[in-house]
């Protein structure tokens, strides 16, 4: 039987064959509802053909009944001062991006962004608070959209770049039927942890990315001498008092670390009440990161089927996650456990299939080539 989370999991990796007329990444939608963004690469053993306005995902000898979320297109419509609404806007569905206020944190720190799909360091963000209002306005009246997930970038403020956001939240609050999402670093003071769920913001990432202490120095030196490890935690904890259930998440980025430490990342966060979102972003090629990362699908598989079992026995909410075309969730963690007692990983099967075996030839050879 097709496992659909290690499916997820070689796209992730693999992508697909590049298709005629696409030039962004593409969001497809596999069996039980399980949405995955990939990139277009040539050599990607995956091939999405089309028949009849509909598509397979072939790949081997298997063929599986797909479907392609389009981007609306609304998003190649300029807004009034001529600006693009992609270039301020980034659709996931019902999950919208921005990064209003300069750098994605993720591309900024070296990553392949999957949330707004930076590749390098944005040069910043010449549109106006106007014309962000009047894009999403725009989006509004053509699309269907639940949550709208902001990015402060990184910042070295003791608000933590909430300061910046603020106003811009409170017009989103005043003026759209939306829930918001924000990734900000964790400020000096609880005080604008209060302040953040006050200006309207629904859901906050306070983001470690490395969970080891000297390895989070070591990986993020501007980080460390602005907001210790042991800050964010701080924040995290207090946050989880001010937000609702399952509304309070930090990321963990896969590959980065030894498992176990990560491992002990999401013991620590889900014993806080926090819910960690295991993050497969791959570094951009020849970068420090990608001389560090490491990974191995066997580990990656355990550590998913390990954070469904914390999020379960600690009764985490999950209904506030949106963004399940980027991350395997904690919820497809189920896809990776068996068994009735302790819902023990269900690995021995996975390296005697076909998929199995390609899964972890794929995450190898991605891994090679970002090394150089």
């Amino acid at each position: 039987m097709l496992n659909i989370g290690l499916l997820k999991l070689d796209l992730f990796a693999q992508g697909i064959q590049p298709l005629p007329g696409w030039d962004d990444d593409i969001i497809l939608i596999l069996p039980e509802n399980t949405w995955v963004t990939v990139s277009q690469k040539e050599k990607s053993s995956y091939q999405v053909v089309e028949t009849n306005n509909e598509f397979e995902l072939k790949f081997r000898d298997q063929s599986l009944k797909v479907k392609l979320l389009m981007r609306p297109p609304v998003f190649d419509e300029r807004v009034q001062s001529g600006h693009l609404i992609h270039d301020i806007l980034h659709s996931h569905g019902a999950f919208l991006v921005a990064a209003p206020r300069g750098p994605c944190r993720f591309a900024k720190s070296g990553f392949d962004c999957k949330y707004c799909g930076s590749k390098a360091v944005p040069e910043g963000t010449p549109y106006t608070d106007e014309d962000f209002l009047e894009a999403l306005e725009k989006v509004m009246e053509h699309a269907t959209a639940e949550m709208i997930h902001i990015s402060s970038g990184f910042s070295t403020s003791e608000d933590g770049g909430m300061k910046t956001l603020e106003p811009l939240i409170k017009k989103i609050r005043e003026r759209f039927n939306l829930l918001i999402s924000a990734d900000v670093m964790p400020p000096a003071k609880n005080s604008w942890i209060d302040r953040t769920y006050a200006a309207g913001t629904d859901m906050v990432y306070y983001d470690l990315d490395v969970f080891d202490p000297e390895l989070f120095a070591k990986t993020y030196p501007e980080k460390e001498k602005r907001i210790r490890q042991k800050r964010y935690l701080e924040a995290l904890e207090y946050a989880v008092k001010v937000f609702p259930g399952g509304a309070v998440t930090s990321h963990l980025v896969i590959g980065l670390e030894p498992y176990a430490s990560t491992q002990k990342g999401i013991d620590v966060l889900t014993d806080l009440g926090v819910l960690p979102l295991l993050t497969y972003f791959p570094p951009q090629e020849n970068s420090e990161l990608a001389a560090r990362w490491n990974l191995e699908l066997k580990e990656i598989v355990s550590l998913y089927a390990y954070l469904y079992e914390k999020v379960s026995a600690k009764k985490l909410s999950t209904n506030w996650i949106r963004q399940i075309d980027v991350v395997l969730t904690p919820l497809e963690g189920r896809h990776f456990v068996g068994g009735k007692s302790r819902l023990q990983v269900a690995m021995k099967n996975f390296y005697h299939t076909a998929l199995g075996r390609t899964a972890a030839l794929g995450i190898s050879n991605l891994r090679r080539k970002l090394k150089g």
